[in-house]
């Protein structure tokens, strides 16, 4: 009987120390399961880290996953902007691939201002040939509207640009097809 009480008060205190030592995370006083290798965060609107801005985005990556993010050069300014924007939610892999593609915070703000819901792998593509959100907006004021991604990329891989635009509208040349344009002004047509 005295072996039995001994044993049980070793398991309560055996216990009680791996409770002291691990602590759950709590969210809004709830207690949550801990994932291996998943960190826990509280969402603080001050918090301008990259820990912070993940958490106030619903994101929480690994630690592996936050050295991978840290080490591609993605901050808390991009997480921010990818938030704030109107664009589809990027996945942890879209921020590395934005960062390595030297998409920036600025830079996902103005393609956000552009009323096109984008995804990251578009707004890379876009960086990619050298477009900029001023690009897209140049094409629109000339009166042009993509249909596609593709169309903006041929257009600007062709080196169309709005002022060729303007001036083939100019001389009544409206509502003409991607491949009509690029035709033109691979054949320099002087408009």
């Amino acid at each position: 009987m005295i072996r039995l009480a001994t044993l049980t008060a070793l398991a309560l205190a055996v216990g009680a120390l791996f409770l002291a030592r691990v602590q759950l995370p709590t969210f809004a006083g709830r207690t949550v399961a801990a994932t291996p290798g998943a960190i826990a965060f509280s969402a603080d609107a001050d918090d301008t880290t990259l820990i912070g801005a993940l958490s106030a985005a619903g994101y929480h990556p690994s630690v592996d996953e936050l050295v991978e993010l840290s080490d591609a050069g993605v901050d808390a300014d991009l997480v921010a902007a990818a938030r704030e924007g109107n664009l589809e939610r990027p996945s942890l892999e879209d921020f590395i691939a934005l960062a390595h593609s030297g998409v920036g915070a600025s830079d996902v703000r103005d393609y956000a201002g552009l009323d096109a819901h984008l995804s990251a792998r578009d707004m890379i593509a876009l960086a990619q040939h050298g477009i900029g959100a001023d690009d897209v907006d140049d094409l629109r004021t000339a009166g042009y509207r993509p249909n596609s991604l593709d169309d903006l990329i041929e257009l600007r891989d062709e080196g169309v640009d709005g002022d060729y635009l303007r001036a083939l509208r100019r001389h009544g040349y409206r509502d003409l097809s991607v491949d009509q344009i690029v035709r033109l002004h691979e054949a320099g047509v002087d408009v």
